[in-house]
């Protein structure tokens, strides 16, 4: 249980010493959106049908395009060719918050270890 717990801690703390983990947190969090989208048509291309996990499962190509969507609004980029339809809008707020949120603390955190770096050098 200890040792959890530390390992729990080590993970999620730290944040200026890593860059790495705010890039798997990110990564992490625009999958995990990009999961939530299809589960009730809360995704919709410009051109076409909410996707939904009965048509990523006749076409695996559309969880691309969720988790295209996903990045693009994670880092506030735009929505491109797609509409989020009910909660998605929702969602997409979500999205694009933690993104700027979590890309903030990235460049910090690179900021962070690069100077780290130059120290040690000195």
């Amino acid at each position: 249980m200890r040792y959890a717990r530390a390992k729990t801690a080590r993970l999620t703390l730290l944040y200026g010493e890593s860059p790495w983990r705010v890039i798997a947190l990110s990564l992490g969090f625009m999958l995990a959106v990009a999961l939530i989208y299809p589960l009730n048509e809360w995704l919709r291309p410009a051109d076409g049908v909410p996707i939904t996990y009965t048509q990523i499962a006749q076409d695996p190509s559309l969880f691309l395009e969720s988790l295209y969507f996903s990045t693009l609004t994670f880092t506030t980029l735009g929505m491109g060719g797609y509409e989020p339809l009910g909660w998605g809008q929702v969602i997409v707020t979500l999205n694009t918050t933690f993104g700027a949120i979590l890309l903030r603390y990235l460049s910090s955190s690179s900021v962070a270890a690069l100077r780290g770096d130059a120290l040690l050098r000195a």
